[in-house]
């Protein structure tokens, strides 16, 4: 005869939350690094011209931006706002 087996229930995954604050404060972020990024790649376009190091150099700092802020997007998309507090 068997014995009852209690299995442990899986625990849901924890939502993070952030303030209101932080939420805006990181949009504001994302787009400032996605659009400074695309200025960066493009000015490293026009520079080539001139240097080909120093355009490389900022088309790769661009880049990094880019990547940045998408990051931050998926970062952003997993956050809660915090529920107001009461009292």
């Amino acid at each position: 005869m068997k014995k009852p087996t209690t299995e442990p229930t899986p625990s849901p995954t924890p939502v993070r939350t952030a303030s209101k604050k932080t939420l805006l404060w990181m949009q504001r972020l994302v787009w400032i690094y996605i659009y400074g990024g695309l200025l960066a790649v493009v000015m490293g376009i026009f520079v080539a011209r001139a240097d080909i190091a120093l355009a490389r150099t900022m088309q790769g700092v661009g880049l990094f931006f880019i990547v940045l802020g998408v990051v931050l997007i998926y970062v952003r998309s997993r956050l809660k706002e915090k529920p107001p507090t009461q009292g």
